[in-house]
């Protein structure tokens, strides 16, 4: 009957929606089901979506180590070139540009890494440094050249300022060679960078045949030098006054023993000059080295007063006369005289 077949369409009609919509909604359970506590499939936390990161690490795992470069001792010696050589109250002071001859740069690290200022004609200074406590970086070549201030100090030099100034630091070379214990042939390479500072710990005897000739000729230099700066009849306070070849309770003297007292004098008090007795009229004895200070005065109290001022005794500091045409007789003052 056409009555009963609509309603059998009907009521299939019925349980099809109701089919769907009951697979919708078994959808829609499954895709919003929760995974804990506040969680969500997705990953989502409420409505809070968490980003994405690729490559992260995990927390756990420990941090990458910097990547580091190392520069080992190079076989060939460095290249270190006098820039500036100065005299201060530490001694000699020698400013350097030094470079490695090897690609990768080169380390001193040496406890007695020896070092040697040379002249065309003569040796300047020579030392021992102790770089085994503080190993030094030097760049390979084609790298910005490092900065090294080398000091040799009282007994390590055998010139005297003067005659170091005549010399152009262009003809002036440095040679090294490894001695004692390396240390440490391997160190960073950020460890070459800046300017660093070497003081010798070890004065070596000069290496020249003809040392005691070359402190003799330093001090004759240093006297024309400074005899333009000394003013005729006037007195002077008198340091010391020394003879090659005589002896004193330190035993015998010679030129670089005068050449070292004289640089002792020169770092302690300003304005130190060298005087050779045959230049003055004063001086009996024609073959001495004289250390004065270069301040003139009126008068031989004025002189004293500059020894006493600088806790200077008798035995050590006197008034000086310095004239030309003035005899011997009355020349030098005491204190207490």
């Amino acid at each position: 009957m056409p009555h009963d077949r609509r309603t059998h369409l009907a009521v299939a009609l019925v349980v099809a929606l109701l089919t769907i919509a009951m697979i919708v909604t078994a959808a829609l359970w499954i895709t919003d089901r929760p995974t804990g506590a506040g969680g969500h499939a997705d990953g989502r936390d409420g409505d809070h979506v968490s980003p994405l990161i690729v490559g992260s690490q995990d927390p756990g795992d420990p941090a990458p180590a910097p990547v580091t470069s190392t520069v080992q001792a190079c076989p060939a010696p460095p290249a270190i070139i006098p820039v500036r050589v100065t005299f201060t109250d530490r001694g000699l002071s020698v400013l350097t540009a030094a470079s490695s001859a090897c690609s990768g740069g080169d380390v001193l690290s040496n406890s007695h890494a020896h070092v040697t200022l040379r002249s065309p004609s003569v040796v300047i200074a020579a030392a021992d440094f102790d770089l085994s406590g503080a190993p030094v970086v030097i760049p390979a070549i084609q790298r910005p050249q490092r900065t090294i201030t080398l000091n040799f100090p009282d007994g390590s030099f055998y010139q005297l300022p003067a005659e170091i100034d005549q010399e152009p630091e262009s003809t002036l070379t440095i040679t090294t060679r490894r001695d004692g214990v390396s240390a440490d042939e391997h160190a960073e390479t950020a460890r070459a960078a800046g300017p660093v500072t070497l003081t010798a710990t070890t004065p070596h005897p000069s290496p020249d045949d003809h040392a005691d000739a070359v402190a003799a000729r330093s001090l004759d230099v240093q006297a024309d030098a400074d005899r333009s700066r000394l003013v005729a009849d006037h007195w002077f306070a008198e340091l010391s006054t020394r003879r090659a070849g005589e002896t004193s309770p330190q035993g015998r003297w010679d030129h670089l023993d005068i050449l070292d007292e004289t640089v002792e004098d020169m770092q302690r008090y300003p304005d130190i000059a060298v005087v050779h007795s045959r230049d003055w009229s004063v001086f009996d004895d024609a073959d001495r080295w004289i250390t004065l200070s270069a301040r003139p005065f009126d008068s031989a109290h004025d002189a004293l007063d500059w020894c006493r001022n600088h806790h200077l005794d008798a035995d050590r500091c006197w008034a000086q006369l310095l004239s030309h045409r003035a005899p011997p007789q009355g020349s030098a003052v005491v204190q207490g005289g």
